[in-house]
C-alpha cells in the first residue's frame, strides 16, 4: 500500500506540483491551523496556487474534492491545484 502511494504522491508531484513551482513564487506560503490536529498550507505561484489540507485524525470538516487526495483511517490529505 505505501509503495502504491509513494508512486502516485511523486507521480502528482512531477506532472502538477513541478511545473506549477517553475513558473516562480508569486508570494509567501500562508499556513492556517483550524483545528489542533489540523492544517492548510497555500503556496502561491506565477501561474497559481498549490494547496494541501492535512487532517491527522479529529474527524471533523475537510475540504471536498482535490486533484490528489488520501483518507487512511482518521488520516486524511487534500492536495489543490488553483490555477
Amino acid at each position: 500500500m505505501w509503495r502504491t502511494l509513494t508512486r502516485q504522491l511523486l507521480a502528482f508531484r512531477q506532472d502538477r506540483v513541478v511545473p506549477l513551482m517553475k513558473s516562480g513564487r508569486a508570494g509567501d506560503p500562508v499556513i492556517e491551523r483550524p483545528g489542533p490536529r489540523k492544517m492548510v498550507a497555500c503556496w502561491p505561484f506565477a501561474a497559481g496556487k498549490l494547496r494541501i489540507a492535512l487532517d491527522l485524525g479529529t474527524g471533523g470538516p475537510f475540504p471536498d474534492g482535490g486533484d490528489y487526495r488520501i483518507e487512511q483511517g482518521t488520516f486524511r490529505l487534500a492536495c489543490f491545484i488553483e490555477a
